[in-house]
């Protein structure tokens, strides 16, 4: 069973009107060439694997992580998109598993990727994750597009809108088929910070995952030989995801200034038929809360 477990955290880690219509409102990001932006992240997570045995010492775990990300505009290019380096700080991890304890994180601190960014928040492509992901399970993996801006970025609109209105977009899953579904609305555009106007963006976040085709993906990819990995490959299920955010976006500059929100993830997860027939559970169930924070440096 604890390989189970370790694919169920690997699947987690792997894995988001209150004012009168005005005046319609330009919302699109903002670069310059040399521009610095550094922000501050906190994710708070908690775990719980609801019908596990006993014996299987399995009992809910939270765990918290802040760090920081700098991000420098590398180029524009003429469409408006640019090319961005961001790089991140030592994280601060508090709680996780009893069996993590003493075990050795991987340090982030100066680590860096390098993606591309339209003015609607969208990732276009990125480079640098197999740095980033060295001495991990998925490094061989192409997670580029699951690095998207759905749960810390603003996805925002072509054109002007108005308090009220919405936009939908979609963010595709880089495997296992599916896609997040991603509802965002204007609720106001008359919020005050650090003495800049901003608009407030509501986001709703919604999809889902075939966990039969990631695990034959991640199989794949990790290059695992041997029944066991035989027998992960054969597992089914599916994860459900789903979330609210909460942004604040300054035009004036093209900046997110702050975002909160929660996403909630629902897995069930069929065991292989040798693992039941020892003694396994048929299927596992992961409900997984995450409250995620993010805050732009003055």
């Amino acid at each position: 069973m604890k390989a189970y477990r370790t694919i169920c955290a690997v699947l987690l880690i792997v894995l988001a009107a209150g004012a009168a219509f005005g005046e319609p409102v330009t919302l699109e990001y903002k670069f310059k060439v040399g521009d610095i932006d550094k922000y501050k992240m906190t994710m708070d997570m908690s775990v719980q694997m609801p019908g596990m045995p006993a014996k299987e010492g399995v009992s809910p775990m939270s765990m918290s992580m802040t760090m920081t990300c700098t991000q420098q505009t590398l180029a524009v290019n003429p469409d408006g998109s640019a090319k961005i380096k961001a790089t991140y700080g030592k994280p601060t991890i508090t709680g996780g598993p009893a069996s993590a304890k003493g075990a050795k994180m991987p340090d982030l601190a100066g680590q860096s990727i390098t993606f591309t960014m339209t003015k609607r928040g969208q990732t276009l492509s990125i480079e640098g994750l197999d740095n980033l992901l060295a001495g991990s399970p998925l490094k061989n993996m192409d997670l580029s597009s699951f690095f998207s801006p759905a749960s810390n970025q603003a996805l925002l609109p072509e054109g002007p809108v108005e308090v009220g209105q919405s936009w939908n977009q979609s963010v595709p899953f880089p495997f296992g088929g599916g896609a997040i579904g991603v509802n965002s609305e204007l609720e106001s555009a008359d919020q005050q910070v650090w003495g800049l106007n901003a608009a407030k963006i509501k986001q709703r976040l919604a999809g889902s995952l075939d966990i039969g085709q990631f695990m034959k993906s991640l199989m794949a990819a990790v290059g695992t030989g041997g029944k066991q990995a035989v027998d992960l490959a054969s597992m089914s299920g599916s994860l459900d995801l789903n979330g609210d955010m909460s942004f604040l976006f300054a035009p004036s500059i093209g900046k997110l200034l702050k975002g909160d929100g929660t996403i909630q993830a629902k897995m069930m997860m069929n065991m292989p038929s040798d693992a039941v027939r020892q003694g396994a559970p048929a299927s596992i169930q992961v409900n997984l809360s995450m409250r995620i924070n993010i805050t732009r440096f003055k």
